[in-house]
């Protein structure tokens, strides 16, 4: 009820002002002052005749204002047709690469990252799975060429992104050299980050540059279980060890040695490995003394059997150091064969076969046999010797030599001698 007053309000009021414009006697008059002439027109003709050419106008100037932007109104729809062709071909190059067509994908990605790289989208994505395709196609050059073209196109956060992707292709590729280069100059800028960490542990590893991938191994300790650290605590600090090219004298290996954690140190196998690198960089007297002081504090066949392996130390000295640990292992065949050992390289062959009888009756091996041969040989008895080497290889045991760098296999026990 309401709205139809209000309507016949309105419209009452417009027929009102309707019927004064229509009376009142108002003219509009125009002069010409060019020859002091007139006209006029009724005031209602010349408001409908103002009003039509105001919308004459303003239509006029719709049409001049489409024309003038039209070329970016055509462009935009150029974009947009780029750009959904852009992202077809990505879809596209994404499909063939997971079905294994990786000659088709690489050629849509490299046509869509080119498309893209036109109407100022990034192209790095599409350059990159571009360069993964050539890696499986054994590519190496087109690869490194995406790779590069990715870095360009890249800003910081994608640059990051692009430069992980190369590294870890090179990685998987076998090509450390450059990978660590490249690994190496992103963790200064993000020393954090665990790919960057992981990558680089893999390039140090298979590289065996055990220096660096212990240096690594910090950053990584977060990211790998306990047991798993532990483990590669132990390999890397071994690879450290064994690593003596880029060592030369004592002082340098005492270094290295001295610098690793007190439980490393404290691992028989780690100390084993510690002498066998003295010993391999021309050490040997060091490593005699390193067994000798362990061998007094921790009476342990494994020490004694690698003290007894050592060459180019005083063997008369050795001998006597084996035979103060008597009382420790008493009739003990591997003990016995140990002070035979040295005793035979310290030329007493008298203590020599003593021992090595001994070790014989409690324990027949077959490297007991070939060592009583020899010191048989040494004292000029050949055909005794010879009988010793027989009962050797006609023995139950059928083990070659000592085993490992330093250590024996481990002790069997045989059949007694007849």
């Amino acid at each position: 009820m309401i709205r139809t007053l209000i309507v016949l309000c309105i419209l009452g009021i417009c027929a009102f002002i309707g019927y004064q414009v229509q009376t009142l006697p108002l003219y509009v008059r125009f002069y010409n002052d060019l020859n002091n002439s007139y006209f006029q027109t009724p005031f209602l003709a010349w408001i409908l005749i103002s009003l039509l050419a105001a919308m004459l106008l303003f239509l006029i100037f719709k049409v001049l204002w489409f024309v003038w932007r039209s070329p970016k109104i055509f462009s935009r729809s150029s974009q947009a047709r780029k750009e959904s062709k852009a992202h077809r071909l990505l879809q596209q190059g994404l499909s063939a690469l997971s079905l294994g067509n990786y000659r088709q994908a690489e050629k849509k990605l490299v046509k869509g990252g080119q498309l893209a790289a036109q109407i100022g989208q990034s192209p790095v994505l599409y350059y990159e799975y571009a360069a993964s395709a050539a890696d499986y196609q054994q590519a190496n050059e087109r690869r490194d060429q995406y790779f590069l073209l990715a870095r360009e196109y890249a800003n910081n956060k994608e640059n990051l992104l692009a430069r992980l992707n190369e590294a870890e292709s090179q990685v998987a590729n076998g090509e450390y050299a450059a990978a660590i280069k490249s690994l190496q100059q992103l963790q200064n800028k993000d020393p954090r980050n665990p790919k960057i960490i992981n990558l680089l542990d893999s390039a140090y590893v298979h590289s065996e540059q055990w220096a660096l991938a212990w240096q690594n191994l910090s950053g990584l300790r977060n990211h790998i279980s306990e047991a798993n650290y532990r483990e590669r605590r132990k390999l890397y600090a071994r690879g450290m060890l064994q690593d003596t090219s880029a060592v030369e004298t004592f002082e340098q290996l005492q270094t290295a040695w001295k610098n690793l954690p007190a439980d490393i140190r404290a691992d028989k196998g780690m100390l084993l490995q510690y002498a066998n690198s003295l010993v391999e960089n021309g050490h040997a007297e060091q490593a005699e003394k390193l067994l000798a002081a362990e061998l007094k504090q921790h009476q342990d066949l494994d020490l004694l059997q690698a003290y007894s392996q050592l060459r180019g130390i005083n063997f008369a000295k050795a001998l006597k150091n084996l035979e103060n640990l008597q009382a420790h292992f008493p009739d003990n065949a591997v003990y016995l064969y140990c002070l035979a050992l040295v005793a035979y390289r310290a030329e007493d062959l008298n203590k020599a076969a003593q021992y090595v009888e001994s070790s014989l009756k409690l324990q027949p091996s077959a490297e007991a046999f070939a060592l009583w041969g020899r010191i048989l040989e040494a004292r000029q008895q050949p055909e005794a010797a010879l009988a010793a080497y027989r009962q050797g290889v006609s023995g139950l045991l059928e083990q070659e030599a000592l085993a490992g760098e330093l250590l024996p296999p481990p002790v069997q026990t045989p059949a007694a001698i007849k």
